[in-house]
């Protein structure tokens, strides 16, 4: 397969992980595909940036525009590329749930980009999932960090989503949430609602205030998300040191975030009709980390796996953005994937056509891997190799070859257009310049002279 030189030469590809919080976006080369073949450990980054909220719903159209056009430009700044060099970006952000959002992002995208690049947006809990699933969307994710949500996804296409839809609605599991209910207790235990609690003296000398009273001008000078979210440490420390409301505030969450988990994968059916089978749950973001003795991520798992033990608890070893990387560069390959054995049975066709004077009927299990795409078709030990700068020049030439073939046939022997038979196949696990074309034609692809 080529070198991760030659990847970088055939172009790169974006990932970016748009959050309430904060965005990243990381430049990855092309990486060589095989079925058969692990991906590089470490993933290849090129350049990796980070700015601020890209939630428009949070911040608004123009801030979240212009935040993932900062930070895509600079880590491609950083990997010493120019937008002409991108092959595919996704964008995993959060905020996106409906085809509208989508249709918007994607517009300004196409601001950026040329029209071959192949986009796709997406709420961030795809980027989330693929950083557990090396790309591939199957299973179920959850997110819990300023926001919450659970996303799970069917190798059918079928998807479903539990939460997410912001703190006004409901989204308790969150930090947000964590952290408004751990204030709420403050304001209730200081005008006589609700029991005494630690918390009141940890957020007073967090946010270095002097009375509850204060609490209230704090939090409506500016109340985004992510600054309230900030406080979900002292919600976890007094629950450690034993305060019963701050403990009650964490186990809402678990219960929560499990039951969030558990809706998806009841509606998906993940786990199968008897609920046994087993299934992918990648666990993303800062709430779902380990404290000192508490860990909500352990707790929410548990609930989980006592109706679905099955689950397979994944924590990424990569970042979302990352994830979103390679779920572009997944869907990339599948294109290429899906199109380039009738490539192969086309310049099959005509070698043969051109070698043997004849007309063939080809069913083939080869496709051609994208590392044999070169600037020019090219003869080499006996072997035909592929022409194409990129996967749509691939699919242009592929059409015109194959009309031109048709028509060859069609005038030599009067063929109908249905004896050039081609269908889906896997790629070869590994294929270089020294090895024969015809040869691996021959062993994978039955011919017959018309």
């Amino acid at each position: 397969m080529g070198s991760e030189s030659d990847c970088c030469n055939e172009g790169v590809i974006l990932g970016v992980d748009g959050g309430t919080t904060s965005t990243v976006c990381v430049c990855m080369p092309l990486l060589p595909f095989s079925d058969h073949r692990q991906i590089p450990e470490p993933i290849p980054i090129l350049g990796r940036a980070v700015a601020g909220c890209s939630n428009y719903n949070s911040v608004g159209e123009n801030a979240a525009r212009e935040t993932l056009k900062q930070v895509m430009a600079e880590a491609l700044l950083k990997a010493g590329m120019n937008h002409s060099a991108v092959r595919a970006v996704c964008l995993g952000v959060s905020g996106v749930n409906h085809p509208k959002d989508q249709e918007m992002i994607l517009n300004w995208m196409r601001d950026i980009f040329p029209g071959d690049v192949k986009i796709h947006v997406e709420n961030d809990a795809v980027a989330a999932l693929a950083s557990g699933t090396v790309g591939k969307l199957h299973g179920c994710v959850l997110i819990a960090g300023t926001g919450c949500i659970s996303y799970g996804f069917r190798e059918d296409g079928r998807e479903a989503r539990a939460a997410g839809a912001g703190p006004v609605l409901g989204d308790w599991g969150s930090g947000y949430g964590i952290a408004a209910q751990g204030l709420t207790a403050v304001m209730r235990a200081h005008d006589g609602r609700g029991p005494m609690t630690m918390l009141t003296n940890c957020v007073l000398k967090s946010l270095n205030l002097s009375s509850p009273d204060e609490i209230i001008g704090w939090t409506y000078a500016d109340s985004s998300w992510a600054r309230i979210a900030a406080l979900v440490p002292e919600v976890v420390s007094c629950a450690e040191a034993g305060d019963q409301i701050a403990n009650d505030i964490l186990n809402n969450a678990v219960q929560e975030l499990a039951v969030s988990v558990k809706a998806v994968v009841q509606r998906l059916q993940l786990a199968g009709e008897d609920g046994n089978g087993s299934f992918p749950v990648v666990m993303v973001g800062g709430v779902l980390e380990a404290n000192k003795r508490w860990d909500i991520g352990k707790e929410v798992i548990s609930s989980i796996l006592k109706t679905y033990p099955g689950a397979c608890p994944i924590r990424p070893k990569v970042e979302p953005a990352i994830g979103a990387a390679l779920f572009a560069w997944n869907s990339l390959m599948k294109e290429v994937k899906a199109n380039g054995h009738r490539y192969l049975i086309v310049l099959g066709l005509e070698q043969r056509m051109q070698e043997e004077k004849g007309s063939y009927i080809a069913h083939t299990e080869l496709s051609i891997p994208p590392t044999l795409r070169k600037e020019k078709v090219r003869r080499k030990k006996g072997a035909l190799f592929v022409a194409a700068s990129s996967v749509q020049n691939t699919l242009d030439e592929l059409e015109l070859m194959k009309r031109r073939l048709v028509e060859l046939e069609a005038k030599q022997k009067n063929i109908p257009k249905e004896y050039i038979t081609d269908r889906h196949s896997p790629f070869l696990s590994s294929y270089g310049d020294g090895n024969d074309l015809v040869g691996h034609l021959d062993r994978y692809t039955s011919w017959m002279k018309l």
